[in-house]
């Protein structure tokens, strides 16, 4: 197995851990050797063994077998990191796969793997092969060999185990209980934060010290507010010339420059295939960010967006923004699902009003928004030309743009084609992460079209984002 200094780091990292764990970062010929790595803690200290073809981890056999806890991790800490589209765990052993693909670090859930000896046998091995692939620009791929092995003590093979009320090999305390919090947790570790045993006062526990990788060094999980400094935050805990969503200064978010690309759907058809590509820009305005995370979002327009209608074929929809109001909520806690409606009193243009509902379903997540706007909208035909700036509008009338889910039906209504109903979800926002260009956060909306020439009454769905 080659080394690198990654390797070095990583293994230098650990040098706090109990004396028999060991920790395999990945190789391979990308610009980072740590994409994929492996972690494994034994019943008796661990020899690891560097190979022609990967390496070996070795562990004496314990009443004729070997035990073994395992977890595999990517983007290990010490290196850089990567976007993974492709990660494999291949092996007899079943173990769990990392949920996380971003450019941070996760590790799967520990998993206990026994390899026993067979009669007569001197070892018995299980062989693993870890494999990921970056998203570009990253290039290369990291493929990791990594056996474990389980060899028979020269003498006896009986072993001391942790919780029989002697301090052996590789425990620091052992109080002959598997009781937690007692002085000495069920892993033979003093109780406190880091020895990976959650006990009173501890909301996680990881068994490390590393911050940002879901639990911190506080064992606190990683998130603004928990008084350590991490990954998108420059400042931790909130107060005095530090925000609620932990930016220095006074909170107040600023522009979202969303340079649009979206879809239209329209009831007919249904949510499975857009009518087309929405594209052009919408600014949204950030106020500052109050104690409850809630902050103002407004829309100075006139704004447009359009899309060419199944690429041409039917002519161009051009939507303009007059202006809009609303509000995102950085800590979550809003219901945002939004509900149109209007009587179309069976066929025919019958213009009765419509209503329309906010605040409906539950609580939202972090970066949940909602804007109010006034909106009109031209369907040009095949032909009439393609500047939405130069033709003339009808009224506005009220939309909401929703990162929850908006539906919209008519009662007593008469499509020819569809259901007359449609319904569709937008995305949060992330207030840390305002600013950046194509960043998260999706706004949904919709809009009633009463006896469509085709179509009969047609309910529509508009879904933007950048």
């Amino acid at each position: 197995m080659r080394w690198s200094p990654c390797a070095t780091l990583a293994l230098i990292l650990l040098a706090t851990a109990p004396v028999r764990a060991v920790f395999v970062p990945g190789e391979g010929g990308g610009p980072t050797e740590c994409w994929i790595g492996f972690s494994v803690d034994g019943k008796k200290p661990l020899k690891l063994k560097r190979a022609r073809r990967g390496t070996r981890i070795v562990q004496e056999a314990c009443a004729g077998a070997c035990d073994f806890s395992a977890k595999v991790c990517l983007n290990n800490p010490g290196c850089e990191a990567a976007a993974l589209t492709d990660v494999h765990i291949l092996g007899p052993l079943l173990l769990d796969r990392p949920k996380a693909a971003t450019p941070e670090a996760a590790c799967g859930r520990p998993r206990a793997a026994t390899i026993p000896l067979a009669r007569g046998a001197r070892t018995a091995r299980r062989k693993l092969v870890l494999m990921a692939r970056p998203e570009p620009p990253a290039r290369g791929r990291d493929v990791d060999v990594v056996t474990l092995v389980c060899r028979r003590e020269p003498r006896d093979d009986l072993c001391a185990r942790c919780g029989d009320g002697d301090v052996g090999l590789g425990e620091v305390c052992d109080d002959g209980n598997d009781i937690d919090g007692d002085g000495c947790d069920r892993n033979c570790t003093p109780t406190g934060c880091g020895n990976g045993i959650r006990t009173l006062g501890e909301a996680c526990d990881d068994g490390n010290a590393v911050d940002g990788d879901g639990c911190d060094a506080n064992c606190t999980p990683t998130a603004c507010g928990n008084g350590v400094v991490t990954a998108g935050e420059e400042c931790d805990p909130p107060g005095e010339g530090c925000s609620v969503i932990c930016t220095e200064g006074d909170g107040v978010l600023g522009a979202r420059v969303m340079t649009i690309r979206g879809a239209f759907f329209s009831s007919p058809i249904g949510t499975g295939t857009p009518l087309g590509e929405l594209e052009g820009t919408l600014e949204l305005t950030g106020g500052s960010i109050d104690g409850q995370g809630m902050a103002s979002v407004e829309v100075s327009g006139p704004t447009y967006y359009s899309a060419p209608i199944l690429n041409g074929q039917f002519g161009l929809l051009c939507v303009r923004i007059d202006s809009c109001s609303g509000f995102v909520d950085c800590d979550g806690g809003t219901a945002v699902d939004t509900l149109m409606v209007q009587d179309s009193n069976g066929p025919g243009l019958n213009g009765l009003d419509v209503s329309i509902t906010t605040g409906l379903g539950e609580a939202g997540p972090a970066g949940t928004m909602q804007v109010d706007c006034m909106q009109t909208f031209v369907q040009l035909g095949p032909g009439e030309g393609d500047d939405c700036l130069a033709i003339e509008y009808p009224a506005p009338e009220r939309a909401v743009y929703t990162t929850g889910t908006a539906e919209a039906f008519f009662i007593n209504g008469a499509p020819k084609i569809g259901t007359g109903r449609i319904l569709g979800s937008g995305e949060p926002f992330s207030c840390p992460s305002w600013t950046v260009t194509d960043g998260p956060g999706r706004l949904a909306a919709t809009y009633l079209v009463e006896e469509d020439p085709r179509a009969g009454d047609v309910a529509n769905l508009n879904v933007i984002g950048d």
